[in-house]
């Protein structure tokens, strides 16, 4: 059947185009297209107006990042205390001794730091002292190996509470004191007072049971 003479068939080539032209002029295209050659446009984030919060004269907690580069090392038979500063036999870097002398000048309870051998590195570290204070630590050594320390008033659940624990397997020295060795899921643990008002931690990861007890007892305490 022929078509009407009033009517006429819109060849196949400008049907598509005509389309996209009437959904423009509808408000119903998409974004143009990026010009040939030229980078696609993407939108920019607005900047964020909100200023840093200045830190007041007196900090009340204060967080230890690793410092780039290698640490300075310790030697493992270093005294306990040492002469010059309240920190200066405490492995890592100046920043990172000023982080203990910080701490235990600032509590009432005995602070203690890690006294490591070469390979050794500061993971983080972090103090409050509300509620008495706590500080947290943590050191990264060779294949993997872990060692943290939790001192303070971070656990006041009580003895069962706050000595979680697989085997007891005796005492061992934590600096110039004696707490109690564990064993804790893949790792070890010796704890000092648990549940005390301060009570002092370390755990470690991927030691030898020898050689964790060697760290903790190397444990220098902080002068404050």
């Amino acid at each position: 059947m022929r078509a009407g003479r009033g009517l006429r068939t819109i060849p196949r080539r400008l049907v598509i185009p005509l389309l996209a032209l009437a959904l423009a002029g509808c408000g119903l295209g998409g974004p143009p297209a990026a010009s040939a050659g030229g980078p696609a446009v993407t939108p920019t984030p607005a900047a964020s107006s909100a200023s840093p919060t200045s830190s007041s004269a007196v900090s009340t907690s204060a967080s230890l990042s690793p410092l780039a580069g290698p640490s300075a090392t310790v030697p493992a038979s270093a005294p306990p205390e040492a002469s010059g500063s309240p920190a200066a036999a405490c492995f890592g870097k100046p920043a990172q001794q000023q982080f203990f002398s910080a701490i235990a000048a600032a509590v009432t309870w005995d602070v203690y730091c890690a006294v490591l051998p070469a390979g050794w590195s500061v993971e983080g570290g972090t103090y409050h002292l509300a509620a008495g204070g706590r500080m947290e630590i943590s050191y990264l050594g060779p294949n993997g190996a872990r060692f943290e320390l939790q001192e303070g008033s971070f656990c006041t659940g009580g003895a069962s509470a706050c000595e979680p624990h697989d085997q007891v397997l005796g005492t061992a020295a934590f600096g110039d004191r004696q707490g109690e060795l564990v064993t804790l899921g893949p790792g070890l643990a010796l704890y000092v007072d648990p549940g005390a008002a301060a009570m002092w931690q370390a755990a470690g990861t991927a030691l030898s049971r020898a050689t964790f007890v060697q760290l903790c007892a190397a444990l220098a305490k902080v002068a404050d």
